[in-house]
């Protein structure tokens, strides 16, 4: 799944928001409260190490593919052409695969 993504991402974000939901419901409000909190204390601690690369900004990456990755541009100038969305979103894509599994 880290290599080639099959599921989509709102179906992770649908299975984030299921489990949430069941076990607010499920478990007693002291247990949800406190598991709750240690979800969100590993999460930050996770985003403390996390490539920076993925704080990148989104819409400058699109602009620069509109640029290198049209068409026009695998005309005019075939050895600049590149998928800059599809390479520079790369370690986005992984390491949403790796925390829709957390």
């Amino acid at each position: 799944m880290v290599q080639e993504i099959t599921e989509n991402f709102q179906d992770i974000i649908e299975d984030k928001i299921f489990k949430y939901k069941y076990r607010q419901n499920a478990d007693a409000p002291v247990v949800f409260h406190t598991r709750n909190e240690r979800m969100k204390t590993r999460f930050f601690e996770r985003a403390k190490t996390r490539d920076p690369v993925i704080e990148q900004d989104i819409e400058q990456l699109y602009f620069d593919d509109s640029k290198y990755g049209s068409l026009a541009a695998a005309m005019v100038d075939s050895e600049n052409y590149s998928e800059v969305a599809r390479e520079q979103t790369l370690a986005y894509r992984e390491y949403m695969a790796r925390e829709g599994v957390q």
